[in-house]
């Protein structure tokens, strides 16, 4: 478009190096890139840990409930700390049932189990 000055008219004609401009644009897509990945690959990880520490209590409650539906209560069943506290309240609840099954199959003859 023509600019009229002093009763000329011009043309304004701008020169850029595209190459320095689409260098910083792709820069800035590969910088987004990575931290979209990181990101995602982080989230990935924490998920993994966040589930074994979900259901490595689990698993183990699970295991010594077998051995309890066998009666084989002999020996103090411990579970490991749990990061959620009703995991925790639940294998407590569970110690006190074997405990307590141990007692009471103290007074049973062992013919029955």
């Amino acid at each position: 478009q023509a600019v009229t000055f002093q009763g000329m008219q011009w043309v304004v004609v701008v020169a850029t190096d595209t190459r320095s401009w689409t260098q910083r644009v792709y820069s800035g897509v590969q910088i987004n890139t990575t931290i979209v990945v990181c990101s995602i690959v982080g989230t990935c990880l924490l998920s993994l840990l966040l589930v074994r520490l979900l259901t490595r209590p689990l698993r183990q409650l699970v295991e010594d409930m077998k051995l309890l539906s066998q009666m084989k209560v002999t020996q103090p069943m411990t579970f490991p700390e749990s990061c959620l506290s009703e995991l925790n309240d639940l294998m407590r609840s569970f110690e006190t049932l074997c405990w307590c099954l141990r007692e009471y199959r103290k007074f049973m003859p062992e013919t029955l189990w």
